[in-house]
């Protein structure tokens, strides 16, 4: 890990390694499958023999309302409702941490050189953390329409949906953030070589 100083030279900011960044990274698609495969197994142990996709449909699509969520909770089925929270509960506490991360220290990483503040560069590299916010606090109404379904939770399911659409939101403009300054800085890059290759020795 390196430091950069924002333009008054006062604050330093941690800038990860490119190796620290790859091995979250990889952290972060090695939780996916076992995630997958676990939610997998969770539902087979708990009786639940539909598509495991369901498992996630709250979590995963923002825009239901309450009549919305009674429809999927109803659609699982009392087995389906134990492994979904059970997959919640035990794979989306980290899942959240480790996205987070590596949002962030890529965010680092890419506004390294950018003329900010210290404080602006905060800014930027904690968004991630509204993800993770959202994410926990999506779950925990998930969490709860589930142990108390059917009834009919109007609010709560409204906030699940909310927070579902946040969250989904903070990750995508973060991650198109980092897409987009990380091309920018390669063809940076590759014109700076072109300009040395083409200069007279």
């Amino acid at each position: 890990m390196t430091i950069t100083r924002d333009r008054d030279g006062s604050r330093q900011i941690p800038v990860p390694s490119r190796r620290s960044l790859l091995t979250g990274t990889a952290a972060l698609a090695a939780w996916f499958v076992v995630m997958n495969i676990g939610s997998a197994l969770i539902a087979s142990v708990a009786g639940y023999r539909g598509s495991t996709g369901l498992l996630f449909a709250l979590s995963m699509s923002p825009g239901y309302g309450p009549a919305g969520a009674h429809g999927i909770l109803t659609a699982l089925g009392p087995h389906g409702r134990v492994a979904d929270g059970a997959a919640l509960a035990v794979f989306d506490v980290a899942f959240p941490l480790l996205y987070g991360w590596v949002l962030s220290a890529a965010l680092r990483k890419v506004t390294a050189g950018w003329r900010l503040s210290g404080r602006a560069r905060a800014g930027v590299v904690r968004f991630p953390l509204v993800a993770v916010a959202a994410n926990w606090l999506a779950d925990a109404c998930i969490l709860t329409l589930i142990a108390t379904f059917p009834a009919p939770l109007g609010p709560v399911a409204v906030a699940a949906s909310v927070l579902t659409a946040i969250k989904l939101a903070a990750i995508l403009i973060s991650a198109v953030t980092v897409a987009a300054a990380g091309a920018a800085a390669a063809i940076q890059r590759v014109r700076s070589s072109a300009r040395r290759i083409g200069s007279p020795a």
